[in-house]
């Protein structure tokens, strides 16, 4: 699903992909005066407060948009000044992306302005059209192009300034828009013009983020305007490691979508699949029903069936980026986005009789979704929500194959989620059913057998969503390679370590977990306490430590984004001689963003000392953030246990 919210004032590089070939830059591309519209700014003169430390002044950043019933309009205007060649190097190509299957370009002016005087570059023959496919890794295609064009005869001290306007809109959005409009940057800007008219009789909402100001309202004619303007706006520094929507610069968001409800209902015809059912498509619902008896048995098979027979790929061209293909063609050619698996699951669900709906969510932060504007491109993701009774699964069928039956699959936990229906009332909850633990470890360590030797067992136990990825692992890279990893894991802790054990994997298809075991020997394995003569034995909880965020100095303004959901044990158990004690201790570290519990105990020979961490938001929230990180360290260093005893003296 393609992602549009927020159009934001960049530096312009030059991402050079294979050219286009067989196609004329006239069939994308045109010269022309603005549009009446269109109020051009006058061209601000050099200002040493907003000068770039990099040689570049940014004179104007100049964002105009009109939405009528008719068309949607782009108008964007930049100048700046280049005072060294570093600049102009790295600063005079222009490069205008755009999707050829609904946008048109129409560039007004390219200037080099020189001692007061303006030149135009303009040379539309001289530009080329690349392809640019920035997510290939990703298995997904766009078709976006890059006009770009390499501005001649640009000297040092010239002022580089140019616009255009993109006319069209994706039809996959109909009659309905999002904007974003930012108002202050990373680098100081002389003069930021933002303004945009809507028709009227077209309803809109607007959002103020990270403190925007409110715009000016106007009319003309039959639009209604709203304008912001600013000089000598100042570069903003803001803290990196924020969550992905938070609003860092101040933008004021607009759309068409008054409600998360009305985005909801959007797209339903798109994935209404009532008249979708064929021959093939009812052929495998009754293979399916023959299999497996039940429907919570037949809601998996449909999953599984949908998995493993159908390969990730994403065309997301124009409305492609949108609307699933027909679950017949995406049977026939067995691979698709996350929207045509979707739609084939859903068509599988409708010949079963299983209740399902298409659900929007944002991988990047489902939880930050309530904070923002009503958007149907406000997701990048989508997948079926599907009901049994009052039981509601969410299942994605572009994770490929899964363990666990329906009472253990892994069904994630998106943040929010919005349904496609006629009934959508807006954002849910979307948090499925997930085990207490994802990774839970095991270490035993003998201490009693050997004085010298240290005997220590694993077990690493991984569930759901993690258990999914171990078995891919494991599958691509092979038994002994894993069995490998495990060693030099464990040696970097106990560099004497040897494997004196089987190197065991199970796995539980049903109750979707994987087990691994391994058995060594830790000769050597005491060491001397500095400044004595006692002997002591670290064991280590490095997984539990690595799960948890890394330690940050300081203060923030902003908060800190953290993994989010992690639910993760670590055991230690030692068997200790009879002459030794040992304190028990039970002690719970609660905060908003994750909670800690650290309980030790004594029974017997035994020790036994359970670690655990869960995150409970992505984020630390600004004014706890000094706290909480104090008390990560704190954790951190106390994630292991130290075993010491003072030897007996001879004679």
């Amino acid at each position: 699903m393609r992602h549009y919210l927020v159009l934001s004032f960049t530096l312009l590089w030059l991402f050079l992909a294979a050219p286009v070939l067989a196609q004329n830059i006239t069939d994308h591309a045109s010269v022309g005066a603005a549009e009446d519209w269109v109020v051009e700014q006058v061209l601000p003169k050099r200002d040493p407060r907003v000068d770039g430390s990099d040689g570049v002044s940014y004179l104007l950043a100049d964002y105009q948009v009109r939405v009528s019933k008719a068309d949607k309009k782009r108008y964007q205007r930049y100048a700046t000044h280049l005072s060294t060649l570093v600049a102009v190097e790295k600063n005079s190509t222009i490069s205008i992306n755009f999707d050829p299957s609904f946008e048109t370009v129409t560039l007004h002016h390219i200037h080099v302005v020189r001692d007061g005087v303006a030149t135009d570059r303009l040379d539309l023959e001289a530009m080329q059209i690349y392809r640019v496919e920035t997510e290939r890794d990703r298995l997904i295609y766009n078709g976006d192009l890059e006009m770009a064009y390499i501005v001649p005869d640009v000297r040092i001290g010239d002022i580089l300034d140019y616009s255009f306007t993109i006319t069209g809109a994706n039809p996959a959005w109909g009659p309905h828009f999002t904007f974003g409009f930012d108002h202050q940057y990373s680098v100081p800007v002389a003069r930021i013009s933002n303004r945009v008219l809507i028709e009227n009789g077209i309803d809109y909402v607007e959002k103020a983020q990270a403190g925007a100001a409110a715009g000016q309202v106007l009319t003309d004619g039959d639009f209604t305007v709203l304008e912001w303007f600013g000089d000598a706006v100042p570069a903003l520094s803001v803290e990196t490691d924020r969550p992905y929507w938070h609003f860092g610069y101040p933008i004021t968001q607009i759309s068409s979508f008054r409600t998360w409800g009305e985005a909801g209902q959007h797209l339903v015809d798109a994935y209404d699949v009532t008249d979708h059912g064929s021959e093939a498509i009812r052929a495998i619902a009754v293979d399916i029903r023959r299999a497996h008896n039940g429907p919570k048995a037949q809601l998996r098979a449909a999953l599984d069936y949908v998995q493993s027979n159908v390969r990730y790929l994403g065309i997301e061209l124009g409305a492609g980026g949108y609307i699933p293909r027909h679950p017949d063609l995406v049977l026939r050619r067995r691979f698709g986005d996350c929207k045509d698996m979707t739609v084939l699951l859903l068509a599988l669900l409708q010949e079963l009789g299983i209740k399902a709906a298409p659900m929007l969510a944002n991988l990047d932060d489902g939880l930050g979704l309530k904070d923002t504007i009503p958007s149907i491109g406000a997701f990048d993701h989508v997948l079926v929500s599907a009901w049994l009774g009052e039981e509601q699964y969410f299942l994605d069928a572009t994770k490929g194959k899964q363990l666990g039956d329906m009472d253990h699959l892994d069904q994630g936990d998106y943040g929010y989620g919005l349904l496609i229906s006629a009934q959508s009332d807006g954002l849910i909850r979307a948090q499925g059913r997930t085990p207490e633990f994802n990774r839970d470890f095991e270490d035993k360590f003998d201490l009693n057998s050997d004085p010298s030797t240290v005997y220590f067992s694993s077990k690493s136990t991984y569930r759901g969503d993690v258990a999914d990825r171990m078995v891919e692992w494991i599958d691509r890279e092979g038994r002994d390679w894993v069995e490998e990893v495990f060693f030099k894991y464990y040696e970097e802790y106990y560099p004497t370590l040897e494997q004196i054990g089987p190197f065991a994997i199970l796995v539980d298809e049903a109750q979707a977990t994987v087990s691994i075991s391994a058995f060594y020997q830790i000769p050597d394995a005491w060491d001397t306490v500095e400044g004595g003569d006692d002997l002591a034995f670290n064991a280590y909880a490095g997984e539990l430590a690595s799960d948890m965020p890394e330690w940050v100095e300081g203060t923030r303004k902003a908060p800190f984004v953290i993994d989010y959901p992690v639910r993760t044990r670590h055991v230690i158990e030692a068997s200790y001689p009879p002459d030794w004690t040992m304190e028990a201790m039970d002690q719970a570290t609660r905060f908003p963003a994750f909670e800690a519990h650290m309980k030790r105990s004594a029974t017997g020979q035994t020790y036994r000392n359970v670690f655990s961490y869960v995150s409970k938001s992505n984020q630390i929230a600004a004014e706890d953030f000094a706290e909480t990180m104090s008390a990560i360290e704190t954790l951190r260093e106390t994630a292991g246990v130290q075993f010491t005893y003072t030897p007996e003296t001879p004679g």
